[in-house]
């Protein structure tokens, strides 16, 4: 509700209330400051507010930045409700309910994610069509303040259930490992340290995937509204990447854990650069393309969300897992909001995202190509430690 689906908001905060390109394309630069602002911060929040009682106050966080949305009829208060959002999107989404996957699993990590991160792509079903008819019909503010009464309701409601650690329930961590496969896994003796500068690489690679993957989320519906299409059109090929994505996100943890990240990451690389390739002959008003990019990139956009915490948890020891994680979603951020004003730019000099839909594809592709050099070191590594261990 908060990620994905809530680009269709933008083509109406331009045609309703006037704002143009660039100012939506600033909208994720303040989204992106103020989640490096709460990623510096976030593992010492949850130190001290745990897992539940953090992410209930990331969600009431963006339910008030919903309905300050629904008040924004002037720009300062467009930023100051995005720079609301952006807050409680770190608060309350992936990175707290990666840490509980960890916490929670030891064996079939991935299987876990892909189950709990579907929900952002069951969201991107619906919520499209839906936000699109109700501001047809009532407006919308209507549609705004719809959508912070449900994510209070529904979202708040489902945080209630979260236990920390699954010794409150006199549990252990699922897989509580017995093989030198698992022990393998879990002391994982890399090189790869937080300090490396194969680190650096791997962070430069995080902040070009980033945002390659944020800004084609984020203007996927302005820049199809900008080359002909309807809302309606629009929406419905935001809602069909939406679907193809909770497929994706079910079946890409699984395939980790059969096959490893390692292998999966390559059909990410293929499919995410085609589909977002494919974004750019939009201007053709070819609808079966743009439907063919969203089931492209529905395919493939499991990577920047299960695939990073995967990448952390196999690249990292296990003690270093939350640092790195940390790390990675702070380049992420940074890449986005350095680069976020470019595409607003470009749209007011030519009129069309067609050329940062292509600077979006050569990102994705050299960022995946990064973390695969990675993966080969570290795999080497991984078979060294395993020996030792024998």
């Amino acid at each position: 509700m908060m990620l994905n689906s809530f680009s269709t908001y933008y083509p109406y905060f331009k045609a309703v209330r006037g704002f143009t390109d660039s100012q939506i394309s600033f909208l994720i630069t303040v989204r992106s400051a103020a989640g490096i602002l709460s990623l510096v911060f976030v593992n010492k929040y949850f130190e001290i507010f745990n897992i539940k009682k953090g992410m209930i106050i990331g969600l009431v966080i963006c339910a008030i930045s919903l309905v300050l949305y629904a008040n924004a009829t002037t720009f300062a208060l467009l930023v100051t409700a995005t720079f609301v959002a952006g807050i409680g999107i770190i608060l309350a989404s992936t990175f707290p309910a990666t840490i509980l996957i960890n916490r929670w699993f030891i064996k079939s990590r991935g299987t876990a994610l892909s189950i709990c991160i579907s929900g952002t792509g069951i969201a991107t079903v619906f919520v499209p069509n839906l936000t699109v008819s109700v501001i047809e019909k009532y407006g919308l503010s209507a549609a705004l303040y719809l959508s912070a009464a449900a994510l209070a309701v529904l979202g708040i409601g489902s945080a209630l259930f979260i236990y920390d650690y699954p010794e409150k329930k006199g549990l252990v961590p699922y897989g509580e490992g017995e093989t030198i496969e698992t022990k393998v896994k879990l002391n994982n003796q890399t090189n790869i340290s937080i300090g490396s500068g194969l680190t650096v690489v791997i962070l430069i690679a995080m902040a070009l995937q980033g945002i390659a993957s944020y800004e084609t989320t984020q203007l996927f519906t302005m820049h199809y509204t900008n080359s002909g299409f309807t809302n309606e059109q629009s929406a419905s090929a935001l809602a069909v990447w939406g679907g193809v994505l909770t497929i994706a996100k079910l079946i890409y943890g699984p395939m980790a854990d059969r096959f490893g990240i390692y292998k999966v990451t390559y059909f990410s690389l293929i499919f995410a650069t085609a589909g977002i390739g494919l974004c750019c002959f939009a201007y053709t008003g070819q609808y079966f393309i743009i439907m063919l990019a969203s089931v492209f990139i529905g395919i493939s956009f499991p990577y920047n969300t299960i695939g990073v915490s995967l990448w952390a948890s196999s690249l990292y020891k296990q003690e270093d897992y939350p640092k790195a994680y940390q790390r990675m979603n702070l380049a992420n951020q940074v890449g986005v909001m350095a680069f976020s004003v470019v595409p607003g730019l470009i749209a007011n000099k030519t009129g069309d995202y067609i050329l940062s839909y292509a600077i979006f594809a050569v990102m994705v592709f050299v960022a995946l190509v990064i973390v695969q050099i990675a993966f080969i070191k570290h795999d080497k590594l991984e078979k060294q430690s395993a020996a030792a261990l024998q």
